[in-house]
């Protein structure tokens, strides 16, 4: 493993975010888990050093522990899984999308951290009234 990058509260907020809409369950084994556990993480096909797609719901999955090591390990197994999930040419964009240099100014990320923290109140909303399965949740630029 590399550096370890830090986490600040749009990454807190965008990861809960991304375990929120999966309602908990690991995008590969199926697994649940309770809300808020600490073994099912937000896992990043392209690592969190790319801005450009840092806060990309489509680049970001919910995998336990032992998924997000076995894949996270593995980036041609992890990037044939996401093909298998989402189609190779969404892959091929967000390939494209990780490698184009965005800089975040403190303003951008409190911004971020924001609309995140809204969508987790609009998904959280949605399963206190019933909502189960997968919710899609919208990008910061959009």
């Amino acid at each position: 493993m590399g550096m370890r990058i830090r986490r600040d509260p749009a990454d807190v907020a965008f990861s809960i975010c991304v375990r929120e809409r999966t309602c908990w369950t690991c995008e590969s084994c199926h697994r649940s888990f309770p809300r808020g556990a600490g073994n099912l993480h937000c896992s990043h096909l392209f690592s969190r050093r790319h801005m450009s797609t840092r806060f990309s719901p489509e680049n970001a999955f919910a995998h336990c522990f032992t998924c997000h090591q076995r894949l996270g390990g593995d980036p041609v197994n992890f990037t044939r899984w996401a093909e298998a999930k989402m189609g190779p040419d969404k892959v091929s964009k967000l390939h494209t999308k990780a490698h184009l240099t965005l800089k975040l100014a403190k303003v951008d990320k409190a911004f971020i951290a924001s609309h995140y923290r809204g969508e987790m109140k609009w998904m959280r909303e949605k399963r206190l009234a019933g909502e189960t399965g997968y919710l899609q949740f919208a990008h910061w630029g959009s």
